[in-house]
């Protein structure tokens, strides 16, 4: 519990190697990202952030932290500038999740954005479960389903399920939507799922990967073994 303890054994623990590269890299990330959540206010979080290194401050589980605690203190602009300009440096399917799911007003400017980043990542699960999640807020519930449906068949998780029993609510069928929160407790404990009834999906969007076109250093496609 003494984070600042903790902070500073960070450098000469590097230093000697003792954990190896990866070791490390997880325990930094959880101890800034305590000490992140442990700030008092907006102000000493701002303070800390300032004082971090820029190494620290490109961590994605560092970067989320902060622009968790920051939201929380109404610093939702500071927040969205730290997570954008970190998934225009490098993709990051935790800082897409963290981008969805801070308050604010330009919630369609948001979504907008972010479906501009489906060209590149179509088949990220986390992309689309954000996606899914702002279009919840939206009540653009048909659209909601699509993205969260082909988002839990890519990748299965408690959270889309849940966003998808949101969707389902909104519509007015407490039966489906019911039905996608018992699943999202049941996965969340590791037991099986209940899949959803046909006539609560009668367009059935595709839900296949989607082939992305590799091309070599002189724009060329590459042939597909």
């Amino acid at each position: 519990g003494d984070l600042r303890r903790a902070r500073e054994a960070l450098a000469p623990l590097q230093k000697s190697g003792a954990l190896g590269n990866r070791a490390y890299a997880a325990l930094e990330a959880r101890v800034l990202a305590a000490t992140i959540q442990a700030a008092p206010d907006g102000a000493s979080l701002n303070t800390l952030w300032s004082q971090l290194p820029k190494t620290q401050r490109r961590v994605p589980a560092v970067i989320d932290a902060y622009a968790r605690r920051a939201a929380a203190f109404g610093l939702t602009l500071p927040a969205m500038d730290e997570v954008e300009s970190a998934l225009r440096r490098e993709w990051s399917p935790l800082l897409v999740e963290t981008y969805g799911t801070l308050a604010g007003d330009d919630i369609e400017a948001r979504l907008r954005r972010a479906e501009g980043w489906l060209d590149a990542h179509p088949n990220d699960a986390n992309l689309l479960l954000t996606l899914g999640r702002m279009c919840v807020r939206l009540e653009l519930w048909g659209k909601a389903r699509q993205y969260l449906q082909r988002s839990l068949a890519l990748a299965p998780g408690a959270g889309a399920w849940e966003a998808l029993g949101d969707a389902f609510a909104g519509q007015g069928d407490a039966q489906q939507a019911q039905r996608c929160y018992r699943n999202a407790l049941a996965f969340a404990r590791g037991d099986a799922v209940v899949a959803l009834a046909s006539a609560a999906n009668p367009l059935q969007p595709d839900t296949r990967p989607i082939a992305l076109e590799e091309r070599d250093v002189h724009g060329v496609p590459r042939l597909r073994e």
